[in-house]
Order: structure tokens, then C-alpha cells, then sequence
């Protein structure tokens, strides 16, 4: 029985075999920075307690700089 694949690739034979492994862990290196970036999101998504967020108008800017 012949398998049917999605999106054939043609390469020669000396390349074939890396090709699933690297795709593999090219896959799994941008779910790792898909996950990491949406943990990043929701940990900094509190920004109601933050007074750096505050947006009240005709407030003077604040100087939010660390000495």
C-alpha cells in the first residue's frame, strides 16, 4: 500500500533521513516559544494594581525611572 503524503518534498537520499528530525525540532522549538510567549501574557496581564498603568487625564507624566 502506497502512503499518501500531505506535502511531498523531493529530496535525494542522502538528505531524507534528517529531514523529519530536523522538522521535528523545528516544530517543537516554535510550540516552545508559542507556550513561553503566552505565559509571558497572562503573568504580566494584572496591570490593574500597576500605577504605572493608571490613565487618568491631565495627570502629569510620571518619571518611572530607577536610580
Amino acid at each position: 500500500m502506497n502512503e499518501l503524503l500531505a506535502f511531498p518534498i523531493p529530496v535525494d537520499g542522502v538528505a531524507s533521513p534528517w529531514l523529519a528530525p530536523i522538522f521535528g525540532l523545528m516544530a517543537l522549538a516554535g510550540f516552545t516559544v508559542v507556550i513561553w510567549q503566552a505565559v509571558r501574557y497572562l503573568r504580566n496581564s494584572d496591570n490593574d494594581s500597576d500605577p504605572r498603568f493608571d490613565d487618568e487625564p491631565g495627570a502629569p507624566p510620571r518619571d518611572d525611572r530607577v536610580e
